[in-house]
């Protein structure tokens, strides 16, 4: 059985036996980096004290918890390339979290 939400510009699966998330994110569904902010703290259950910046989405990432894909679509905007960046770093240091470019 797979468990999902699906927010209005992404979407996230999770798989019951070892809770696998999988996410895609468009940032061409998106107008600043506030709303991917918000988005990717609903989709990936980030705590409530998420700071909604950078360095906060990297120390969540970083943190090792399930097996996590994230797929993302650039838009050219200038803001995704701060979120790029974090999303690589990130992969590089926690083996769980892998991020690819549709």
């Amino acid at each position: 059985m797979n468990e999902g939400i699906t927010p209005e510009l992404g979407m996230i699966r999770s798989g019951t036996e070892r809770m696998d998330r999988q996410i895609y994110l468009d940032f061409r569904f998106y107008e600043n980096a506030k709303e991917v902010h918000r988005f990717l703290k609903d989709a990936m259950g980030f705590p409530e004290y998420y700071g909604m910046n950078l360095d906060a989405l990297y120390d969540v990432l970083t943190d090792p918890c399930g097996d996590t894909t994230l797929t993302y679509k650039t838009s050219g905007k200038v803001f995704e390339r701060g979120f790029i960046g974090v999303f690589k770093d990130a992969a590089m240091d926690n083996p769980r979290f892998h991020v690819a470019e549709a």
